[in-house]
């Protein structure tokens, strides 16, 4: 993702970033689905994101 944003922010022109006719894509993520890969494949990213705020 990183990646296809950074192209797109050097490579194409700044009319065609604006241009509302060009196709975008949306990405939806459920968070329970998220957190629950988080936790089996880097333990350590939920673990940080599960902390409170105070704890950080």
């Amino acid at each position: 993702m990183h990646d296809l944003v950074e192209y797109a922010a050097q490579r194409l022109q700044s009319e065609s970033l604006e241009d509302p006719t060009w196709e975008t894509f949306e990405g939806v993520v459920d968070g329970s689905e998220a957190m629950a890969w988080l936790e089996k494949n880097r333990p350590d990213v939920a673990a940080s994101i599960s902390r409170a705020p105070g704890d950080r």
